[in-house]
């Protein structure tokens, strides 16, 4: 099972290039932390209130990259808000996007190709090498939102950071995107039949949704 920055990460990518989208590129960062935030609060690591990120089981994951994120937050001594630790972690927290298109080569999901430019500058890229992982991952994605499926929590949270990436654009079509847009609105705020997300999961979620643009310096723009 690929963790949410690994999903996040194969959604990311032009599939033959492999390289980032452009209009995900300046956002992509931040939503990795997001991301891995999201995946330690699946496991139990975090509660979350008044905006804030509250450590209740430190124990270790066995995921070098989790563990990293939650050691960190562990150890600080005051309670930052949920922007502060978007920015701190994307900033100290070395490799996350390596990390991630790491496991997916390991994973042969992805293959990695390095080739200079220029004849001296190295350029790495990461193409697909299994398609099925993603097309998965797309058809499913398409199908809680347009055929109104409902999704679990955790493909909720990842439709949530593909929106604040601005990767609907690339998974939808335009004239698609006004419902895709409001069903996960729908999905986030817990206003549908079955509620199928935690209160305290949609006020982490809707506050990631802020906390990303305004750290990577895109907000009002997504």
């Amino acid at each position: 099972m690929l963790s949410l920055p690994e999903e996040l990460m194969l959604i990311a990518l032009k599939d033959e290039k492999g390289t980032v989208l452009f209009t995900a590129a300046s956002v992509l960062p931040y939503s990795l932390v997001g991301a891995v935030i999201l995946d330690l609060y699946f496991d139990g690591k975090f509660e979350f209130r008044d905006n804030k990120l509250f450590v209740k089981d430190n124990s270790k994951t066995g995921r070098s990259l989790c563990d990293a994120v939650l050691k960190m937050i562990a150890d600080e001594k005051h309670n930052k808000d949920l922007k502060s630790w978007v920015l701190k972690l994307e900033g100290s927290v070395k490799n996350i996007k390596e990390k991630a298109l790491d496991h997916l080569v390991e994973s042969k999901v992805l293959r990695k190709e390095t080739t200079k430019l220029l004849g001296f500058i190295s350029r790495t890229s990461y193409p697909t090498a299994d398609p099925m992982p993603e097309n998965e991952l797309r058809q499913k994605i398409r199908k809680f939102i347009l055929e109104k499926e409902f999704p679990n929590e955790r493909y909720i949270a990842l439709l949530s950071l593909a929106q604040v990436t601005s990767l609907f654009e690339d998974i939808f079509h335009q004239d698609e995107l006004k419902d895709a847009k409001e069903r996960l609105r729908e999905l986030v705020e817990r206003s549908h039949e079955g509620d199928a997300i935690r209160e305290e999961l949609s006020r982490l979620i809707k506050g990631l949704n802020v906390a990303i643009p305004e750290a990577s310096g895109t907000s009002g723009t997504i």
